[in-house]
């Protein structure tokens, strides 16, 4: 999935795999069985980044993905069990919308000091057309295809 803002920053982020195997006879829906790594890469001005940490369950993934496919959704920041991303739309400016993307602990930049990467975090605003959040959504419920509820 990739957010691109139209002054060239970005936040792209793919599921890399399951936390942990699952176990046979595991609990059915445990929390261990379903967290997602998410690898993510960032760019914002001249800095840029990559990152890789189990920061979203697969039920927070496809909360993700019902927030980008569903306007109404826009109304609200969406945060998550590990406080590593969460998303808000600033702005809704038809055909343009702003998504702050804020990077926290592990997916914060590595120069950022220990009070932003652990405290508020890094936001980027992403000035996206709003015609791109439909593919974007599509892109990230396929990287989702993989990566079931288990």
């Amino acid at each position: 999935m990739l957010l691109a803002s139209s002054n060239g920053d970005f936040v792209e982020l793919k599921v890399a795999g399951y936390q942990f195997a699952q176990t046979p006879g595991g609990s059915a829906g445990g929390w261990d069985d379903n967290w997602l790594i998410i690898s993510g890469r960032v760019k914002r001005g001249e800095d840029s980044w990559v990152f890789r940490d189990p920061c979203l369950t697969t039920w927070e993934a496809h909360e993700l993905l019902g927030w980008l496919q569903s306007d109404a959704a826009f109304t609200k920041r969406i945060e998550f069990t590990e406080p590593n991303l969460a998303f808000e739309v600033a702005t809704d400016d038809s055909p343009q919308v702003t998504i702050l993307v804020t990077l926290r602990g592990e997916a914060a930049p590595p120069t950022a000091s220990d009070e932003i990467r652990w405290g508020a975090g890094c936001t980027l605003a992403l000035d996206i057309a709003r015609d791109s959040l439909a593919p974007t959504a599509s892109a990230w419920e396929s990287e989702l295809s993989d990566y079931p509820s288990r």
